[in-house]
């Protein structure tokens, strides 16, 4: 099943839990100075992989025991679709940041960087031209694998399959052109991603979203901080939630769960679960989790027990096409 908007490598490093983290980069149409540039305590600098998880998960350990396919794919390669470069350049709008624009648009922050070719402090003027960074895209080659792709360009498998819509147990065929990030770069030896004549593609623009979920609030702790610019000039992207200690978190609404797992620093233990219509929630710095990765959830199924963000909230987001929107506009209304 393909997961809409998920142009996104480590899961949620694409779905950009921006409200765990403040925004070192300046917004365009403030004032001279701009905020002050902070980073979060742990955060892999960008633009370098995130090494996995030193116990591989289900899913990987898969991955990596799978022997490579022979012959094309049945039915026809998978193909990315044509580079229109036109669609690639995005109006600085006011109030933008360059963070704000690699968080809109699933594109990696160095990348963006390297690719208009910016320098500090990164200041944004409304009405500028930013062109997104060209899809990376690499045709697997006889005798590989996803995992063996992954370790190859150092990203990790699991979201290396995300990106690429794919399902478990992750194969890939010889032929199949599969998107890497942005700067993804082989270690081992020289070849089309170290700047040889690989083909480049744009991703597949967001499937439209459909029909929208009928979601419930996760916890119904109160609302610790909402939607939007904080005071201190940084932005959530959605609430943060009071939790009682070792209260149940539960799913907004019914779906899969397409990741599980703590490898993003300054999340805590995450949880992404994918909807119809291509939807997604978002629970971060839960506590003790109660699913995995793969799991069919129900509306109002118990995730996790207890959170450890800031006065012991939760993060939740809500996405839709990889977009971020106000979870309190999509909740039932609580009584005042």
């Amino acid at each position: 099943m393909a997961f809409p908007g998920c142009r996104i490598w480590l899961a949620a490093a694409a779905l950009a839990l921006s409200g765990c983290a403040a925004d070192p980069y300046p917004l365009a149409g403030a004032a001279p100075g701009g905020r002050p540039a902070s980073t979060v305590s742990g955060e892999t600098p960008v633009g370098k992989p995130r090494p996995e998880a030193r116990t591989a998960s289900p899913a990987v350990a898969e991955a990596a025991a799978l022997a490579p396919e022979r012959g094309p794919r049945p039915g026809g390669s998978l193909r990315q679709p044509a580079d229109d470069p036109a669609a690639r350049v995005v109006v600085v709008r006011r109030g933008d940041s360059l963070s704000d624009l690699s968080r809109r648009h699933s594109v990696n922050l160095q990348a963006l960087i390297e690719t208009n070719r910016l320098e500090p402090p990164y200041r944004l003027e409304v009405g500028q031209t930013i062109v997104l960074p060209p899809p990376n895209i690499h045709r697997i080659e006889p005798g590989e694998t996803l995992y063996s792709v992954s370790r190859r360009f150092s990203v990790d498998t699991r979201s290396l399959a995300v990106m690429n819509g794919l399902t478990r147990p992750w194969k890939v065929w010889p032929g199949d052109e599969i998107l890497l990030p942005p700067l993804a770069r082989e270690t081992s030896r020289t070849g089309l991603a170290a700047g040889g004549s690989a083909p480049v593609r744009a991703p597949a623009s967001p499937a439209a979203a459909g029909a929208q979920p009928a979601f419930i609030w996760p916890v119904p702790g109160r609302v610790v901080s909402g939607f939007g610019l904080r005071p201190d000039g940084t932005r959530n992207e959605g609430l943060d939630l009071a939790v009682a200690d070792g209260g149940e978190v539960s799913a907004a609404a019914g779906g899969e769960v397409a990741y599980a797992g703590d490898d993003l620093a300054g999340l805590g233990n995450l949880i992404l679960i994918r909807h119809e219509g291509g939807w997604v929630s978002a629970y971060a710095r839960l506590g003790s989790p109660l699913v995995k990765e793969g799991d069919r959830i129900r509306q109002g199924q118990a995730l996790a027990r207890g959170a450890d963000g800031p006065e012991g909230a939760l993060h939740f987001e809500i996405r839709r096409s990889g977009e971020p929107v106000d979870p309190a506009l999509h909740l039932p209304r609580r009584p005042s």
